[in-house]
């Protein structure tokens, strides 16, 4: 997705889509030691490997926190980060090393206001996150 992608409106119907690149275990404890989200299951592969889940799974913000900046890429950083909300549900885990891509339909989008959906999957199509935003607007 290009920098200069910044608009205030779009055609609506219009799908966007951004390939995010894999995490680390690295940065998965970073993010953990960050924010708190250092459980066992996310930070220490072998006792992960014998829980019912067979090995670590991202922290599913982190996984979500690409949005943002798809979203500040469309719609400006500024206008995003003041107005924008989203709602989304985690579906599915993602591993450590797993490559995804994000796929945004604005369905709404004018000057005012934006409303879509979204979907974050891994690289072989396997959702993750689905959810919905809104740019603008009544809460």
């Amino acid at each position: 997705m290009s920098e200069a992608m910044t608009t205030t409106a779009l055609p609506a119907p219009t799908v966007l889509v951004a390939d995010i690149p894999p995490i680390s275990q690295d940065q998965i404890n970073r993010f953990g030691a960050l924010l708190g989200t250092h459980g066992k299951i996310h930070t220490d592969p072998e006792f992960a490997r014998n829980t019912p889940l067979k090995g670590v799974i991202v922290q599913g913000m982190l996984v979500l926190a690409p949005i943002h900046e798809v979203m500040s890429r469309i719609f400006g950083p500024e206008r995003w980060l003041a107005n924008g909300r989203i709602e989304t549900k985690i579906i599915a885990y993602t591993r450590p090393g797993e490559a995804g891509r994000i796929t945004v339909e604005i369905e709404r989008s004018d000057a005012a206001e934006a409303s879509g959906s979204f979907t974050i999957a891994k690289a072989n199509g396997d959702s993750v996150l689905v959810g919905t935003f809104r740019l603008g607007g009544a809460a």
